[in-house]
């Protein structure tokens, strides 16, 4: 099994910008749409790392590519992690 860890929970204050730099656009998609389209095909499944004030505005964009086996909620998987209580 391939799983796929994409590190999304950043500020986008390092790169000038007012929002977190996975929601800038480039040719009219969002970074993240071109980051799940490179990964999903040879991913089982994908586990995107964000800030929990960013999950409402990702969850869309997993939407319609990728499939739900495929989707991994970041909080689920890390209060399952042993010693983590």
């Amino acid at each position: 099994m391939i799983t796929t860890v994409i590190c999304a929970a950043g500020s986008g204050e390092r790169a000038g910008l007012p929002d977190n730099k996975i929601f800038y656009e480039l040719n009219g998609l969002p970074v993240l749409a071109y980051s799940l389209s490179a990964f999903a095909p040879f991913s089982d499944e994908l586990l995107v790392a964000c800030r929990e004030e960013d999950e409402a505005r990702i969850l869309p964009l997993l939407s319609g590519r990728l499939t739900d086996s495929q989707i991994l909620r970041l909080k689920e998987t890390f209060t399952q992690t042993p010693g983590n209580s």
